[in-house]
This record gives C-alpha cells, structure tokens and sequence, in this order.
C-alpha cells in the first residue's frame, strides 16, 4: 500500500502520485515471487529468472569504501551525507550481507553518526472502504 500526505498538487491523483511509486516498488518485489509482468515475454517466464547479485558485508569500513564496494557490485546506495565518508564507519546494511538482490538494487547505509532509523506504524485499514 503505497499512502501520499499533503500532496500539493492540482493533479493529486492516486494514478500520478501514488501508482508510479507502487510500480517501482512491484517492479523489484514481483520477480523475487515468481510472478512475470504483463511487459515480460510469458513463453520464458521460469526459464529466465531475473539477475541478482549477494549484497557483500561493508559494516565497518568506512563510507567511501562501502559505497565503491556496492556500487561495483552493481547496486545503489543510499546513506547520509557526510563530510568525513573516508572516516566515518558502516554500523548497519539493509539488506544485510549474503541477502541475493535484483542488480540496480538498493542497499541503505547507517553509519555511526546517523544511525536514526524511522518507524511508522500502518493503520488497520481492513473494511475501511471510503467510497
């Protein structure tokens, strides 16, 4: 479920706003379950399977390193800016080490400055039709 607030927008409509992000997030989360898009050719679905790449253990090298290492894997990263990234250290990785990730995937950093990580919790939205 994909839920935008605030949207300042004369066009704030579900299918501008919300349904890109939701296809980008289906676009990564569909091969890992099986399930070939529309846009795939149906006559190799189970025979191609898309290319992944393990996500290596960049916790405790510094940011710099860390970001070359996963970046020559293949995949993005996304931490905090820093002005010290030569000596600052890795704590945590999501995903973690050995995790098998579609290439272009996206690792997040947390260093030991920013090591703040945000919750939220989803509402119960069962039965809860607004139309």
């Amino acid at each position: 479920m994909v839920v935008v607030y605030n949207v300042k927008s004369e066009a704030a409509y579900g299918s501008r706003i919300a349904a890109p992000i939701m296809s980008n997030i289906l676009t990564d989360v569909l091969p890992y379950m099986g399930i070939a898009s529309e846009k795939s050719d149906t006559s190799s679905v189970g025979s191609v399977s898309p290319k992944t790449s393990k996500v290596a253990d960049v916790t405790n090298k510094t940011l710099t390193e860390a970001k070359k290492t996963l970046e020559n894997l293949g995949f993005k990263v996304v931490s905090s800016d820093t002005p010290n990234s030569n000596s600052v250290l890795v704590k945590e990785q999501v995903p973690v080490k050995d995790t098998s990730i579609l290439e272009g995937g996206t690792v997040v950093l947390y260093t030991e400055e920013n090591n703040v990580r945000t919750s939220v919790e989803v509402p119960n939205l069962v039965r809860k039709n607004t139309w």
